[in-house]
């Protein structure tokens, strides 16, 4: 069966009473264990997806590290409203491919340097970024 977007795996870790972050933000729920089952369904697929808050707040790499890394690494995806994301993000490291989706709400000149950079965007009209088009997209 051929679908329109692409087939999406949701993956969180999360605490006994169902949380999946602390209030500062960060929170390792998982054992060693769960981290190389992490990186083994990282090497499994072809992006990896996370929004701003967890990019700022946990400033993951978002890359295959404990398991064989694929050729080419999975594409690194970021949705980013009003590019809140800094600039010396791990996710924004030359380590695997980064596509920022952002909308026109971001500061024009920030966008500008960073495509001058060669960070990938992909620009959208308002907030909220429409997760169905972004699959479709993705596809």
């Amino acid at each position: 069966m051929d679908m329109e977007r692409p087939y999406v795996i949701y993956s969180a870790a999360m605490s006994l009473d169902g949380k999946t972050s602390l209030p500062q933000g960060g929170g390792n729920f998982s054992s060693p264990k769960d981290w190389e089952e992490v990186h083994r369904l990282r090497a499994s697929v072809d992006a990896i997806l996370v929004g701003s808050n967890t990019a700022c707040l946990d400033n993951p790499e978002l890359t295959v590290r404990l398991w064989k890394t694929p050729i080419p690494p999975p594409l690194r995806v970021v949705l980013d409203g009003r590019l809140r994301l800094f600039e010396n993000a791990r996710v924004l490291n030359d380590r695997a491919p980064t596509l920022v989706v952002t909308t026109e709400e971001a500061p024009f000149e920030k966008r500008k340097q960073w495509q001058q950079k060669g960070i990938s965007l992909w620009v959208y009209p308002a907030r909220p970024i429409p997760l169905p088009s972004v699959l479709k997209r993705l596809k």
